[in-house]
């Protein structure tokens, strides 16, 4: 580029999956989004280990009443309703490693835990792992930083609401 009488260049490159291989001389900037925190896709797609992922939306179980599934209070406007095709369901639950988010609603997911009825009980905090963490992020005002079951801090999401 510089051959062509280009200067002073903006080089943007990266993508969770190549952010350690994209960063050279030449790019001035990297924005593997997903990256920071980790996800359920990109654990499946192994750019990250599963147990790096470091981002969750908590959930409480609110109904028990059909056999081999359970209800939780968060769904589509708390975790969004992305589904990669290379994924089974809408999240995973680390506690539950079984359990399948099986449907989502704007504000409930129900979860499949099969035959032997393990899973949370009633009025239970579980973690959810997103599928795709960057438009959850997106949703809220601020992110819960979290040790040892305590907030320790609260991070402000500055760029909520501002997607064009």
């Amino acid at each position: 580029m510089t051959e062509a009488g280009f200067t002073d260049l903006e080089v943007s490159a990266g993508s969770t999956p190549t952010a350690l291989l994209s960063a050279r001389d030449h790019v001035t900037e990297e924005r593997p989004g997903t990256f920071v925190f980790g996800d359920r896709q990109q654990a499946m797609l192994g750019s990250v280990a599963p147990s790096t992922v470091a981002a969750f939306v908590a959930g409480t179980c609110v109904s028990r009443e059909a056999a081999g599934r359970f209800v939780l209070d968060c769904g589509g406007k708390a975790f969004t309703k992305d589904k990669p095709a290379l994924l089974d369901g809408y999240g995973a639950l680390p506690a539950y490693p079984q359990a399948r988010v099986t449907s989502m609603y704007d504000h409930h997911a129900v979860v499949e835990i099969g035959a032997d009825g393990l899973g949370p009980g009633l009025g239970e905090v579980v973690a959810v792992v997103p599928n795709h963490i960057c438009p959850v992020v997106n949703l809220y005002d601020q992110l819960l930083v979290m040790r040892d079951g305590a907030i320790v801090d609260r991070w402000p999401v500055a760029a909520r609401g501002c997607s064009q």
